[in-house]
């Protein structure tokens, strides 16, 4: 999920600790930075042994640059960087459920036009145009959204008077 990235501004860290005040005084103090944390796929070696192909698995990962600088390093997200960076870890925990919007775009076969028409009815994603009111020529696509749509949703029948998935 690495595509793009949310940058959080977080205020330097000031030491408070002895050594931490050396280091300040040596070096200069730490400068602001920016935190993304997002979820990133990640080589599950014990699970790749097991199944004798490659498995990944989604990891939250954090990402951290200086302030004025393009480089960043990623690691894994631990419970110690959520209380070092507390404007990103609310951020974090506002928005981790929110799903990637997958755009009109790239709907198989449609043409220029009718995206800018679905544009146009401010309708820009397959979740909106599956609950969009469209006109008759634009109906196959909201019809292509709706079934894209059952297709993310758990199938589910009666059995015996008990709802369950099929």
């Amino acid at each position: 999920m690495n595509n793009q990235l949310v940058w959080i501004h977080e205020p330097a860290i000031h030491a408070t600790d002895e050594e931490g005040i050396l280091r300040e005084r040596l070096f200069g103090k730490r400068p602001d930075c920016f935190v993304a944390i997002h979820i990133d796929a990640m080589a599950d070696s014990d699970a790749t042994a097991r199944e004798g192909r490659p498995v990944f698995r989604n990891v939250p990962m954090i990402s951290i640059k200086n302030k004025g600088e393009k480089d960043f390093v990623s690691k894994p997200l631990s419970n110690d960087h959520l209380q070092i960076y507390p404007r990103a870890a609310k951020w974090w925990a506002e928005h981790k459920a929110d799903a990637a919007k997958v755009s009109v775009r790239l709907l198989p076969g449609i043409t220029p036009a009718d995206v800018a028409e679905l544009e146009a009815l401010n309708v820009g994603d397959l979740a909106a145009l599956a609950d969009a009111e469209v006109p008759e020529a634009l109906q196959p696509w909201r019809d292509l959204a709706l079934r894209f749509r059952t297709l993310s949703k758990p199938r589910m029948r009666i059995v015996d008077g008990q709802l369950r998935a099929a």
